[in-house]
């Protein structure tokens, strides 16, 4: 039901969903509510891949998976 929350894979082709930005200190949620759809972010996807502006990332306890190049390209290089 619409109560209930769905697993939720974050990738960039969604982040923005979570109202997450791909800069500076990111701080996932562990929940968050979309077009009145609630979700739990339980995966890490590629979500900052290719993006050099994210310093570091804080990761809620409800991830249980985190995909291989989820923070390739994260690093910030000077």
């Amino acid at each position: 039901g619409k109560n209930e929350y769905e697993d939720f894979e974050l990738t960039r082709d969604n982040y923005e969903m979570a109202g997450i930005t791909r800069e500076g200190d990111v701080v996932i949620p562990e929940t968050f509510e979309y077009e009145g759809q609630k979700y739990i972010i339980t995966n890490i996807g590629d979500v900052c891949r290719y993006n050099s502006d994210v310093t570091s990332i804080s990761l809620p306890s409800t991830v249980t998976h985190i995909g291989d190049y989820a923070f390739a390209g994260c690093s910030k290089h000077s």
